[in-house]
């Protein structure tokens, strides 16, 4: 992109700050952001109701990221997205946040047409694994934990934004094009 993807404008805030007003509106309190090479940038803009975290070993990789946000949160479950993920909606957060019926202690992975997507909703009992070293893909190791695909009508949550033609799409789409 060129530049940090979590202070990009979008809707009148950032990736980061819109992600965060999205999942308080979901009723998520504790939310936690990490940072790795950008880290002082973000930090000046970290929106209210997020703490920001370092992950001192970034360059490794997202796993590094991932490990960082768990070590910073309380036990429990956790609901993880990457920043350039920006346009999932509330409805999507609180269907994976309130699937009673399911077991806990699966994973949840919200699937649009037959596509797994993010937010993913990792039970609590997946935390020590998870903070293990370990370089596979994440999807690799949640598929060890029967994950439940929870079929959502949000289409955006196949929506990664990687490219500056993508984000400039994502902005016109929303009436958004800061």
């Amino acid at each position: 992109m060129g530049q940090t993807k979590a202070l990009l404008p979008f809707k009148k805030q950032t990736f980061l700050g819109h992600l965060v007003s999205v999942f308080q509106a979901a009723g998520i309190d504790e939310i936690v952001a990490v940072g790795g090479a950008d880290y002082e940038k973000i930090a000046q803009a970290v929106p209210e109701g997020c703490r920001l975290v370092r992950a001192e070993d970034w360059a490794l990789g997202m796993r590094a990221s991932l490990r960082a946000g768990l070590r910073a949160l309380p036990l429990g479950p956790v609901l993880l997205t990457h920043v350039d993920r920006p346009s999932v909606s509330v409805k999507t957060i609180e269907k994976l946040l309130r699937c009673n019926e399911l077991n806990d202690s699966s994973p949840r992975i919200p699937c649009f047409r037959g596509e797994t997507g993010h937010p993913v909703y990792l039970p609590a009992a997946l935390r020590s694994r998870l903070l293990e070293p370990d370089d596979r893909p994440l999807n690799q190791i949640l598929e060890e934990y029967s994950p439940v695909m929870v079929e959502v009508e949000d289409a955006d949550v196949l929506l990664n934004i990687n490219t500056p033609e993508d984000w400039r799409a994502l902005c016109e789409r929303e009436g958004s094009a800061d």
